[in-house]
């Protein structure tokens, strides 16, 4: 089974491609900011590192409230085409025509964001600020301004909070013979007294001297929170933050996680004066992270979208109390492209014009990822449903609480509520149901605040029968695991094997469930690519198709699911596809699930095998 151990190397681990949203702002919108001097921040003094249950709790409780952010990166790699510009030494390379950083923030403010998060260094080691502790950095560039200084005083200005992105994988240390742990203090202790306050921040690499980067930074500024990009598996962040890879909402999901600040890149489409050019030959494709003229083209789907994907990620923000800061990346003008600038303020709008069922709210009873109903949020007695689809009748868990009215939010018509000991039962009617996003609202007996949350995601699976059995048949070789491991309700287990092509043998599972029993759909959690696989139910002896190949119940965007397990040795991760496929209710005491035989030699393993019962 492939368990991946976590690795600081910063060659390898900085900003996967699932992290956060990189913006970027400059001075000025639309005047020459080269002329212009950013006012001083003020000093932020040292003070005690100790802190008070009570402060720390004020800082949770702060910190919860950030929810929205734009994630700026801006550096050597805007202007190198390469995700990492190590080996790079003259600071002539960057080379913006300007620096916009008031546009940034009126950007993040009209997006309805509370604050920027800021590369102020990457692994190549050049700093965006004018740092004492070697001499490649930006003032030294021909743009010859603190960026960092201009930002913060933007950021006051606009009232929007400051936090930064630290990686002490940097490279110039080396070349001029520096300790990286001291330099990297000493860098430290600037941005933390020179530019006021600081909300967080965390980095990218240097967790294995995590505990000395907090303690050394509390020194400065007590209430700045700081997270790891990668987690150390020798210790658990006293802190609060917890960057995550996963590109998604949701609880923590280190040992002694707070608060969940994830991050991934977007972009709105392709350059605003039409499609990128292709790179000349044998020259990289461009980053990722940051901007790039040739990344941005209109087939990297994965990378752009419409702002409704952001928007849910917000409300899912909103629902686990996390912090997202979706990745923006400035251009060579150091301003945020129009395109992607439309989009933010198009956000903003619609979180604007839905105030009322956001500000004050937190999560709501229904919780499961967002995927694939929606989020819930909740305030005093009321429940207010995000569904991103209510074609058909939606199932949700049993509450302890009766549901005393509803309403679908800016409609006349009524949705249809029915609360039994099995659930709770929503129909829209077509005339109730908005494009993309419905707002059904509940009112209910009591606190919302007092409900136990239940988990959507769960409802409805069927739990595992006693003596169970499991036949996993040939096409495989190289075996790992036991087929026992398919339902044990553990992802950092699998069953597997490499597929033997001479053979050319379709792979089958065959589950006996001892009775008859309805289903109406499979779920397959797999660190394999997706799977084209059958589904088939025993019916009179024989067996029946039920599905064809590669349905989801979530359409084109399969759910990435992450487990961590802590050990004293070591901390292990497996990230899985969740691929569920729905199907008309039938009743069976036997399913079988068919993996036809690939042309090529690949590896199978499949983590987690779950069914689910009908919805009615």
């Amino acid at each position: 089974m492939q368990i991946f151990s976590v690795n600081p190397n910063p060659k390898r681990t900085t900003m996967s491609k699932n992290l956060t949203l990189t913006l970027l702002a400059g001075l000025l919108a639309g005047v020459p900011t080269m002329m212009f001097a950013a006012e001083p921040p003020p000093p932020q003094t040292a003070t005690s590192p100790c802190e008070s249950v009570q402060s720390r709790a004020e800082r949770v409780a702060a910190l919860r409230q950030l929810r929205f952010g734009m994630f700026i990166c801006w550096s050597l790699s805007s202007f190198t085409e390469k995700e990492y510009s190590q080996g790079i030494s003259d600071v002539n390379v960057f080379n913006p025509t300007g620096c916009d950083v008031e546009q940034w923030c009126q950007v993040a403010k009209d997006a309805g964001m509370t604050h920027i998060l800021f590369l102020t260094k990457h692994h190549d080691g050049f700093a965006l600020w004018d740092t004492k502790v070697h001499d490649f950095k930006v003032t030294n560039s021909p743009l010859k301004r603190d960026v960092v200084a201009e930002l913060a005083t933007a950021c006051r200005k606009h009232g929007l909070k400051l936090a930064f992105y630290f990686s002490p994988g940097d490279e110039a240390f080396k070349r001029f013979k520096l300790d990286n742990k001291e330099a990297n203090k000493k860098q430290l202790k600037e941005l933390l007294t020179n530019y006021g306050p600081i909300e967080f921040f965390w980095t990218d690499t240097g967790e294995d001297w995590g505990q000395e980067i907090t303690e050394w930074a509390h020194q400065f500024q007590p209430r700045c929170s700081i997270g790891f990009n990668r987690h150390n598996p020798k210790w658990v962040n006293p802190d609060v933050i917890e960057p995550t890879e996963c590109g998604t909402f949701g609880p923590p999901v280190f040992p002694g996680g707070i608060i969940r600040e994830f991050t991934y890149i977007y972009r709105a489409g392709a350059l605003d004066a039409g499609p990128s050019p292709q790179p000349p030959p044998g020259q990289p494709r461009g980053a990722a992270w940051f901007y790039s003229r040739y990344a941005c083209k209109p087939e990297d789907g994965r990378l752009q979208g419409p702002p409704m994907g952001l928007i849910k990620d917000y409300l899912g923000s909103v629902q686990y109390e996390n912090i997202f800061d979706p990745n923006i990346q400035p251009n060579h003008e150091g301003r945020i492209r129009g395109i992607d600038a439309k989009a933010l303020r198009s956000i903003g709008q619609w979180i604007g014009e839905r105030r009322d069922v956001i500000d004050g709210w937190r999560g709501g009873p229904f919780q499961g990822g967002g995927k694939p109903w929606g989020v819930s949020l909740a305030k005093e007695n009321r429940i207010a449903l995000f569904m991103w689809s209510c074609a058909k009748p939606l199932r949700f868990p049993p509450i302890k609480a009766k549901i005393t009215g509803s309403r679908i939010r800016g409609s006349e018509v009524a949705p249809i509520v029915r609360q039994t000991d099995q659930g709770v039962f929503i129909s829209v009617p077509d005339k109730g149901q908005t494009p993309s996003m419905t707002i059904v609202e509940l009112t209910i007996e009591g606190n919302a605040a007092n409900l136990t949350p239940v988990s959507t995601e769960d409802f409805g699976v069927i739990p595992v029968p006693a003596g169970l059995k499991i036949a996993a048949t040939s096409g495989l070789k190289n075996f790992s695991g036991e087929p026992a491991f398919l339902t044990d309700g553990k992802i950092l287990t699998a069953w597997g094997g490499i597929k033997n092509v001479p053979d050319a043998e379709d792979i089958t599972i065959e589950l006996d469930l001892g009775k008859a029993m309805p289903l109406a759909g499979v779920e397959i959690q797999s660190i394999s690519p997706r799977l084209r696989n059958k589904i088939e139910v025993e019916s009179a002896g024989s067996w029946m198709a039920v599905s064809g190949a590669t349905e989801t119940s979530y359409g084109k965007d399969l759910v990435e699911n992450t487990a961590y397990e802590q050990t004293d040795a070591k901390v292990t991760r497996v990230s899985v596809i969740v691929q569920r496929t729905n199907f008309a209710p039938v009743t069976t005491k036997g399913i079988r699930l068919r993996i036809p035989a690939t042309k090529t030699e690949s590896r199978l393993d499949i983590n987690e095998l779950r069914l689910f019962s009908p919805e009615e």
